[in-house]
């Protein structure tokens, strides 16, 4: 339970390298500073398989304070796996940066998850080839009753895959199921968005949604994804 911004985690990896979590319970209990995991130094080869990973703050926050998984941009991991565990509570289940447009992170795997946050499913910045595959979003819970995102990616670049993942939005606000903005693949290195399920928005709502949106994105392909919007707009 933190008190504040030096406390605030349950598990802090700050230069680890090799480490397996592997079926534990992590909870953070704390009312304003409450990471379950935090990368605050370069780390690699982590991997979290089959924990459940849980924030007391609800559903209502969206400060970064109150994030389940977090690595702030201060330094570049490298080959973070997380495979089949439970994330739930808190503003964001995954807050990943790397450090800038030529100091990614890279290799990050989020496979097979499922995922209950309030605001953010995950935000991924400034990461290289980052894979999220068959994961379970479900956000139609949350009582924030602002614009909120299932998997959100910045500046992630090259190989990246986004398939296979259910996101459900079921609510009467704004909603994106998957957002992209300045992601760039290469001829040999495209980006491949296919095969997710994605259903967002309220038989009553007049609200904007997007099922899918990109922005400046360049060499990605999209396959085979299933959206269904729900809206009462004409």
């Amino acid at each position: 339970s933190g008190t504040n911004t030096g406390d605030n985690y349950v598990i802090d990896l700050n230069g680890a390298s090799y480490v397996t979590f592997r079926n534990l319970k992590v909870r953070n209990t704390g009312t304003s500073y409450k990471y379950a995991v935090q990368f605050s130094g370069a780390s690699n080869d982590i991997t979290f398989n089959n924990n459940y990973l849980y924030n007391d703050s609800g559903y209502t926050t969206t400060s970064t304070l109150s994030t389940i998984v977090y690595s702030g941009g201060a330094s570049v991991n490298s080959n973070l796996t997380f495979t089949n565990n439970t994330l739930v509570g808190g503003s964001y289940a995954f807050y990943m940066y790397g450090q800038n447009t030529t100091n990614l992170s890279s290799n990050l795997i989020i496979d097979g998850n499922i995922i209950k946050s309030s605001y953010y499913g995950m935000r991924l910045y400034y990461q290289d080839a980052p894979k999220v595959r068959n994961n379970l979003i479900d956000m139609s819970n949350t009582a924030y009753t602002g614009t909120i995102y299932g998997i959100y990616n910045y500046y992630c670049d090259n190989a990246l895959e986004y398939s296979g993942n259910t996101i459900k939005m079921l609510r009467n606000a704004t909603n994106y199921g998957i957002y992209g903005a300045n992601n760039d693949g290469t001829g040999s290195k495209r980006g491949l968005i296919a095969n997710n399920m994605i259903a967002i928005g309220d038989t009553n709502s007049t609200s904007t949604n997007y099922g899918i949106y990109c922005s400046s994105c360049g060499f990605q392909d999209y396959y085979n994804n299933s959206i269904n919007v729900l809206s009462n707009s004409t």
